[in-house]
């Protein structure tokens, strides 16, 4: 009996499984049931607000769950929302309520209710938990003026059913508000240095940003703290021939979103490229203008302006400035009298043998700008850099076209010259301006942890280490070092690797080194009546780099057992190890920034050779490269 029982139960197992896949429910599945939202009753009707409106609703869907909330903002002005009776007319507000899930977006909903876009604010998913939201709720630009608006409210379900907003007969009423806002309009500033005059390029590169325009917004009707969200609309004119010619119709740049097809954005800051010179300039005034529009739409009435002068390089994008130099000369006063003695041998010097490279045809045109200041020399402007492929810094005297005394004078001009594929040449003593009180020679490291013992700026410190490859430099005192029996004189600058270079051997011209000569390089006659070598000549660490080159070694009249300077680097090269590709007429340009430093004057060399020295190295500076 017992093994019936099991046979049975086993049998009736077998016949329920192998009948599952066959059942099948009989009749007409319930539809689905839509879902159905209620406003709370704060914020009532006819509440203004002077910020966000915060509205809150609640819902429920009794056979699935409610997907997302929806909801829609129209003024009540013109003829935007019909009436009837004198009231919103109910077939309207049903025609809002029939449009599909998927056509809820401000452009959709213009063609579908036959409203201006401009006016309409739709959100199709609220964030958070949904059931609140802080409604942008728009306003006039008369800052007395209540302007009315209606707010629609539904949610959607799991299948894509409605909820209603038309609801005359719910005790709850229609999911429909009318509000109104006032406000007060935005504050916008433009956040830009004017006092710049910037250089411009095609496009960004590793060196060169671009120029960067920030902007911000603060609306009165908030507290410093709690600030709302802002769009702005913003545009460049330009370019023009001067401050005062801006022309509002000739828009150089203008802002655009192309989501919402709107001139509006969120971004707070620009980047600004491929800006060209005005015609006919080798320069170009601009004009930006940026206003914010706040949460009630409503723009700044008074837009933020920032005017400024940039430079597109004639050097790299005018063919008369191809192979042309620059001469820097200091011509320092004190108390409002040029310094004595005259500097004209040093400059006389140089501009007869940049004449010669002139005649050999190595270079078309040259120019000489001297530097006047009290102390501190102001360098040449960004227009004037511009305008040379080669700029020569010559610090040959006992002052210096490039300041010290922690100023960054020169050097932010010349890390801005440089960036856009600028070539620097630096010539003479102290090139990077060490400023410190010695009783005697003493080397400095150039890096930014002793930039302040050194009297530098950091602008210095990274000119010398990233453009020049320069990591230290001996900062000689020649007339204390005399006195304590230290005498350090270079009388030789021998080329590092002439096979590679070409350059040739620099010796000291005894014929130069009269009882005079003295005053061009030490504040103190020496205590004997003529020099042996070049006075407080230095040597310089130098970055090991496959871009930077050493050129120089110093050769010191001193026993090369005791020199400080005998064998070290006296002279380098430098190169950019990220180079630009741009288009010009010859085809695709490798552009390169080229640096050059000796830490020695070159007035007491032999004039034969310095002139060989200088076929080499101003040559290689003006040497272009082209992508086969």
């Amino acid at each position: 009996m017992k093994r019936f029982s099991w046979l049975f139960i086993l049998l009736l197992v077998f016949l329920l499984f192998s009948a599952c896949g066959k059942l099948s429910r009989i009749g007409t599945a319930p539809a689905n049931v839509a879902p159905e939202v209620f406003l709370v009753n704060v914020p009532p009707d006819l509440v203004n607000f002077s910020t966000l409106a915060k509205i809150y609703w609640y819902g429920f869907d009794q056979d699935g769950y409610i997907s997302k909330y929806q909801y829609l903002v129209i003024p009540d002005t013109g003829n935007f929302i019909p009436k009837s009776g004198g009231y919103i007319d109910p077939a309207f507000v049903q025609t809002i309520e029939r449009v599909s899930p998927g056509d809820w977006n401000d452009s959709s909903l213009s063609r579908i209710l036959g409203i201006n876009r401009a006016v309409l604010h739709s959100v199709d998913s609220v964030k958070g938990n949904g059931t609140f939201d802080n409604i942008m709720l728009s306003a006039s630009l008369d800052t007395t003026a209540y302007l009315a608006q209606y707010f629609f409210v539904r949610g959607v379900d799991n299948e894509g059913a409605v909820s209603k907003i038309w609801k005359p007969n719910s005790p709850k009423g229609s999911n429909f508000r009318l509000f109104t806002r006032t406000n007060r309009p935005p504050h916008t500033t433009a956040i830009y240095d004017t006092m710049l005059i910037e250089y411009c390029l095609p496009e960004t590169t590793a060196d060169w940003k671009g120029i960067k325009i920030s902007w911000s917004a603060v609306d009165p009707d908030y507290s410093p703290r709690s600030q709302p969200a802002f769009s702005y609309s913003w545009q460049l004119l330009g370019p023009f021939d001067s401050k005062t010619s801006v022309d509002t119709t000739k828009v150089y740049y203008s802002s655009w979103d192309s989501k919402t097809g709107s001139p509006w954005v969120d971004s707070t800051s620009r980047l600004l490229v491929d800006l060209n010179n005005a015609p006919g300039k080798d320069y170009g005034w601009y004009q930006f203008r940026v206003r914010a529009r706040d949460d009630a739409f409503v723009p700044d009435p008074n837009p933020a302006k920032a005017t400024f002068m940039i430079t597109k390089p004639p050097f790299l994008f005018s063919n008369y400035s191809r192979k042309s130099v620059l001469l820097v000369e200091p011509v320092n006063m004190y108390y409002g009298q040029f310094i004595t003695p005259s500097f004209y041998p040093i400059r006389d010097f140089y501009t007869g043998l940049l004449q010669k490279l002139k005649d050999e045809g190595a270079i078309d045109t040259f120019s000489l700008y001297e530097l006047a200041g009290y102390y501190e020399p102001y360098p040449p402007p960004e227009t004037v850099f511009s305008q040379y492929k080669l700029v020569i810094f010559l610090n040959e005297g006992r002052f210096h076209s490039i300041a010290g005394d922690g100023f960054d004078t020169g050097f932010v001009q010349i890390e801005r010259y440089l960036r856009v594929g600028g070539r620097v040449w630096m010539i003479g003593q102290n090139n990077f301006g060490i400023d410190v009180n010695l009783t005697r020679s003493t080397y400095f490291p150039i890096s930014t942890g002793n930039a302040r013992a050194a009297g530098l700026t950091q602008t210095a410190v990274r000119a010398a280490n990233y453009y020049f490859g320069v990591t230290g430099a001996l900062l000689p005192n020649f007339y204390s070092d005399t006195l304590q029996g230290r005498i350090e004189e270079m009388i030789a600058a021998e080329s590092y690797d002439p096979a590679h270079t070409g350059l040739p051997r620099l010796e000291v011209d005894p014929a130069k080194l009269t009882k005079n000569y003295w005053e061009y390089f030490v504040p103190d006659r020496p205590p004997w009546d003529s020099l042996k070598g070049i006075p407080r000549a230095g040597y310089e660490s130098i970055l090991i780099s496959n871009n930077v080159q050493r050129l120089y070694t110093a050769i010191s009249y001193k026993d090369p057992a005791l020199s400080l300077i005998h064998g070290r680097p006296c002279g380098t090269r430098a190169f950019s190890p990220n180079p630009w590709i741009f288009n010009d007429e010859n085809g695709q340009h490798i552009l390169q920034w080229r640096t050059a430093e000796f830490s020695f004057p070159g007035l007491p060399i032999k004039n034969t050779q310095m002139l060989e020295m200088m076929r080499v190295m101003v040559p290689w500076f003006m040497q272009d490269q082209y992508l086969p």
